[in-house]
């Protein structure tokens, strides 16, 4: 099963195991869960979200100049992510991410 297919593992039978990203699925009882993708998607959005809010302090620059610092504020911004325990890029131009494999519920 991929990532995304995780909320089937406890119907399956026999010795499982699940491999997670960060603490996907980060589910409460009764929820439905998003797959990983989905996930993946938040947290982007999470991440631009955070980049516009602080580009938006600098009430003197023109759209062009904004656009231009987005890619570097982007770069540096933090705000907790879903998928992974990193709350940014941490001035990389990737997420750290670590997998691990934990028992099945």
């Amino acid at each position: 099963l991929g990532l995304e297919g995780a909320e089937l593992l406890g119907s399956l039978s026999g010795r499982r195991f699940a491999l997670s990203a960060g603490s996907f699925p980060n589910l409460k009882p009764g929820d439905v869960p998003a797959d990983f993708y989905e996930a993946l998607g938040r947290d982007a959005g999470a991440l631009v979200r955070a980049s516009l809010e602080q580009l938006a302090t600098d009430e003197r620059a023109s759209g062009s100049q904004l656009r231009a610092k987005l890619p570097q504020v982007l770069s540096v911004v933090s705000t907790p992510l879903e998928t992974t325990v990193a709350t940014g890029f941490a001035g990389k131009r990737r997420l750290p991410r670590r997998l691990v494999i934990r028992e099945a519920p």
